[in-house]
C-alpha cells in the first residue's frame, strides 16, 4: 500500500477541490483551512512550496497580458521570508493560519474577472485599488505580528544607575509610514547573567532576543487586533 505524506494528502485534495465541492456540498476555503490544520507550517511557508504555488497561479492564469508585473504581484503576496524558527514558534499557529486565508483572499480577488466581482463597494478602477491596498496593509502587519524585527537596546537609569535591556520594534501606520515607536524593558541586565555592559554579547544572546521577541509580539499583536479583530 502506498502512504502519502499529509503534505501530498494536502496536494492531492487541492487539485481535485472541485470535485469535492460539489459531492461534499462544502466551501473551498473552509476544507483549505481544515487542511491548513493538519500540516507543519513549515511545510506551506518553505521556499520549494511557495515556488510551486506561484507557479500554480501562473499556470492557471496564463491569459493575462502581463505576466511578469503579474507573476511579481504573486511573489509579493506568497513569499513572505520567514525564518524556520518563526515558523517553528508555536506561538505564530493561528497567525500563519490567518496569514495564509488573508493571502488566499488577496490572490481570488486579483484573478477576479471585473464583471464578477460582487462587492457593492467596489464599482471603479479606483475601488479595487483601494481594496488591494487595505489587504496589502493588513498583510504586511500581520508580517509584522508573526516576525517582529526586534532591536536590544541598553539604558542605565539615572537615580540607581542600574542598567537595564529594552527591546524596540516597528510598526506600519495607515498613511505607509513605517516607525520604530514600540519598546518595551525586558528587566535589569544582570536578571540575565551579565554584570555589566556586554554590548556585543547580550544583543545576540538567545535568552535576551526570546524574551524581546515575546514582549514584542505582545504589543504588536494587540494593535493587529485593535484594527481588525475589535
Amino acid at each position: 500500500m502506498l502512504f502519502l505524506s499529509l503534505h501530498n494528502i494536502y496536494n492531492v485534495i487541492m487539485e481535485n477541490l472541485d470535485l469535492i465541492m460539489s459531492s461534499a456540498g462544502v466551501g473551498a476555503m473552509v476544507v483549505k483551512s481544515l487542511l491548513f490544520l493538519l500540516l507543519d507550517p513549515k511545510d506551506l511557508f518553505a521556499d520549494d512550496y511557495v515556488k510551486k504555488q506561484i507557479e500554480k497561479y501562473m499556470n492557471q492564469h496564463q491569459d493575462v497580458k502581463n505576466v511578469e508585473e503579474v507573476g511579481k504581484f504573486v511573489t509579493l503576496v506568497l513569499n513572505d521570508k520567514f525564518t524556520e524558527e518563526t515558523l517553528n514558534r508555536k506561538e505564530n499557529r493561528l497567525h500563519l493560519f490567518e496569514l495564509n486565508s488573508l493571502k488566499d483572499e488577496m490572490l481570488n480577488f486579483y484573478f477576479t474577472e471585473l464583471n464578477q466581482i460582487e462587492d457593492p463597494q467596489v464599482t471603479k478602477v479606483c475601488d479595487i485599488q483601494t481594496s488591494f491596498d487595505r489587504m496589502y496593509l493588513r498583510l504586511v502587519r500581520l508580517r509584522m505580528v508573526i516576525q517582529p524585527e526586534i532591536q536590544i537596546s541598553h539604558f542605565v537609569h539615572p537615580s540607581s544607575d542600574i542598567s537595564y535591556l529594552a527591546a524596540k520594534s516597528f510598526w506600519i501606520y495607515d498613511d505607509g509610514n513605517i516607525k520604530r515607536d514600540i519598546t518595551r524593558s525586558l528587566g535589569a541586565l544582570e536578571d540575565f547573567g551579565y554584570d555589566k555592559y556586554e554590548p556585543k554579547i547580550v544583543k545576540v544572546d538567545p535568552k535576551v532576543l526570546e524574551e524581546g521577541l515575546k514582549r514584542i509580539q505582545e504589543v504588536v499583536t494587540a494593535r493587529y487586533k485593535e484594527v481588525y479583530l475589535e
